[in-house]
């Protein structure tokens, strides 16, 4: 009896694991989206998802990096002068880099 609840638990977990690994994107009859690690019930649509994969520890020191050389330079132009289209050209870079931090999962 014993060695059965034992063999009944350990099937669950592997049950439960196996499922965490997937995402699933829910849609109902409303057209209301729901992303799940469990299989959708009484979905109209139901598609597999892949989740994004988080960047290296490296491109995301890197990406800072850059994010922080960038702000170094628009402070020193602060001091000393500088042309509006100059900081544009800053800001568009700063922003994209925000962007590509975030896509790749860099907090």
């Amino acid at each position: 009896m014993r060695h059965t609840i034992m063999m009944g638990c350990m099937a669950l977990v592997l049950a439960t694991s196996a499922g965490a690994d997937s995402l699933n994107k829910c849609i109902d009859a409303q057209g209301q989206v729901t992303y799940s690690n469990l299989p959708c019930r009484n979905a109209r649509e139901v598609r597999a998802v892949e989740p994004a994969k988080a960047a290296s520890a490296r491109q995301c020191d890197s990406l800072t990096d850059k994010l922080g050389t960038v702000f170094d330079k628009m402070d020193q132009a602060r001091r000393k002068g500088y042309t509006q289209e100059q900081m544009n050209k800053w800001n568009q870079e700063v922003k994209a880099l925000e962007t590509k931090k975030q896509q790749s999962g860099c907090f």
